[in-house]
C-alpha cells in the first residue's frame, strides 16, 4: 500500500469512526492488518476507484463490516471469508 493509504489507516486507528475511506489512491493491493485494534469497529470500507484485482482473505474477520464500495476496480471474485462478515 502507498503512504496515503497507510496514513488513512493510521488516522482511522486514532479516530472513533466506523468508516475507512481508501478510495482514489491507485492501490493495486490492500493490507488490512489484524494489529489495527480499531478495525473491529469497521462498518463501511470505501475502496472505490483503485486498481485492485483481489481482496485479502482476512477481510471477513471484520465482523461489523456491512458495506464495501468496490466501484471501478478490477476484482472478479470475492474471498470466501467475506461471507463471515455481517
Amino acid at each position: 500500500m502507498n503512504d496515503d493509504a497507510k496514513r488513512r489507516l493510521e488516522d482511522f486507528e486514532r479516530s472513533d469512526g466506523e468508516i475507512l475511506d481508501l478510495s482514489n489512491l491507485n492501490l493495486s493491493y490492500i493490507e488490512l492488518p489484524g494489529y489495527f485494534t480499531h478495525l473491529d469497529r469497521l462498518r463501511t470500507l470505501d475502496l472505490g476507484n483503485n486498481m485492485l484485482t483481489y481482496l485479502p482473505e482476512n477481510i471477513g474477520s471484520f465482523t461489523k463490516l456491512s458495506c464495501i464500495d468496490l466501484t471501478d476496480n478490477q476484482i472478479t471474485s470475492l474471498p470466501g471469508s467475506l461471507g463471515a462478515a455481517n
